[in-house]
């Protein structure tokens, strides 16, 4: 049996926010949390080594975040590795729930990478209910994570509570973004339901003496003083709405183009205004390209992202790196972001924010035939993996990959191809 006073054990307990709004009475709910997990924690494993001074970290942050550089949760448990690094000792972290130290795959990959070989890490999440304790492998976790290994995580051979966590960060990253995206919605409506209007919210304000009108922008402004305060040139006046003008070519335009509200003619044009900042996007138009039999959807039908997508190799030369110029969806090993983006470019800043993963940039103006061949040769790939599955090779065939070589002789076949169209259109010519 194995001994568990040698290891270095630290419990951790996290909110993803304050109890009414005060950090400290949080943080004691927490603390309270962990002494009932510690005592049932001991009552299962033994008594703790009595030379150490098993500490509590509770701290308050999204799961779907990074750690904060300076914060406590990343200091305390970096502190516990190096200790764990230095004395040669395994280190044990003790997690209320599946979503207690965090769900942030990168945050938990760059956290734990450093120290996995060379110090044994393990996580025992105090979880379900009745609660239990399920004991969870970090450098396997990290391994999965980073992209190392291979493979859909239900067919990796991989310890069962180390498959369960992995399965579950990526299913609560997933549910937690919807759900932040659905409260920003949810916000943006009823947010101000409670609050009284400012009448007198306009920052453009009449100068004319005795005057208080104030105005949202100065296209009211100047009706406000054409109708209120007419200039002594404007000999020219609208016959509906008694708006002053100092040209009567203006004054007509004004007229006959309906443009005055007070004509009888008068009929509203459609106006289109942009979205409120923070709203959800309209759907983006989908192209009904299919495959040439029908078969499976093609790529930009693909509505989820989804696990079957053949992930992108970090660890390749930069000049190597295969991520399609039209590409929608995030590829890196561990990434959960579940929908597609609205453009590449979008897709481009999510790999280098967060994953801090570049890949060669695509040259402006229209591509050549090979790489244009290259490009919807790739997506096409992409498209039969998701659909039936990557390790079906007999049906998806194998991936385009990013090569110098074959590059190299796929625009020299091109050219060939473009000086045999020039000859034959001057020997065309010429007989």
């Amino acid at each position: 049996m194995e001994d568990e006073q040698q290891y270095i054990v630290l419990f951790i307990a996290r909110a993803s926010s304050t109890q009414g709004g005060a950090r400290a009475e949080t943080k004691e709910i927490l603390s309270k949390s962990l002494e009932y997990t510690r005592d049932a924690y001991v009552h299962h494993y033994g008594p703790l080594n009595p030379v150490d001074q098993v500490p509590f970290l509770t701290f308050v942050q999204s799961s779907n975040k990074a750690f904060r550089p300076d914060g406590d949760a990343l200091r305390t448990i970096q502190a516990v590795l190096n200790r764990g690094r230095e004395t040669k000792r395994p280190v044990m972290l003790v997690v209320n729930g599946w979503d207690g130290l965090s769900t942030n795959s990168v945050a938990i990959s760059n956290l734990f990478a450093p120290y996995v070989n060379e110090v044994r890490i393990m996580m025992r999440m105090f979880v379900d209910n009745p609660r239990i304790f399920r004991q969870v492998s970090v450098k396997h976790a990290v391994e999965v994570l980073r992209g190392e290994v291979e493979g859909e995580l239900e067919d990796l051979e991989l310890p069962y509570h180390t498959k369960e966590i992995l399965a579950k960060i990526q299913a609560i990253s997933a549910i937690k973004m919807m759900m932040a995206l659905d409260f920003q919605v949810l916000r943006s409506e009823t947010a101000n339901r409670n609050r009284i209007p400012d009448t007198n919210v306009g920052k453009w304000v009449c100068n004319e003496p005795g005057c208080d009108y104030r105005a949202e922008n100065t296209k009211q402004l100047c009706g406000h003083k054409h109708k209120s305060h007419p200039d002594g040139n404007a000999k020219f006046v609208c016959p509906h709405c008694k708006f002053s003008f100092t040209r009567e070519d203006h004054m007509k335009r004004h007229v006959n183009e309906a443009t005055c509200k007070e004509n009888p003619n008068h009929v509203d044009k459609p106006v289109t205004k942009r979205a409120p900042r923070n709203s959800r996007p309209a759907p983006a138009r989908l192209e009904k390209a299919v495959s040439s039999d029908g078969s499976y959807p093609s790529y930009h039908e693909i509505q989820q992202n989804t696990q079957r997508f053949p992930r992108v190799n970090h660890a390749a030369p930069f000049d190597e790196r295969t991520v399609y110029k039209d590409e929608l969806f995030c590829r890196f090993p561990g990434c959960v972001h579940p929908t597609r983006f609205s453009c590449p470019a979008k897709l481009r800043t999510h790999y280098e924010t967060i994953h801090k993963f570049q890949y060669p940039s695509q040259a402006p103006g229209l591509p050549n035939k090979a790489k244009r061949r290259w490009e919807e040769d790739g997506l096409d790939y992409l498209a039969r993996c998701a659909h039936f599955g990557c390790d079906r090779v007999d049906l998806v065939g194998e991936q385009p990959m990013r090569s110098r070589k074959r590059v190299a002789n796929e625009e020299n076949s091109v050219k060939k191809e473009d000086s045999a169209d020039k000859t034959d259109i001057r020997s065309f010519f010429k007989a």
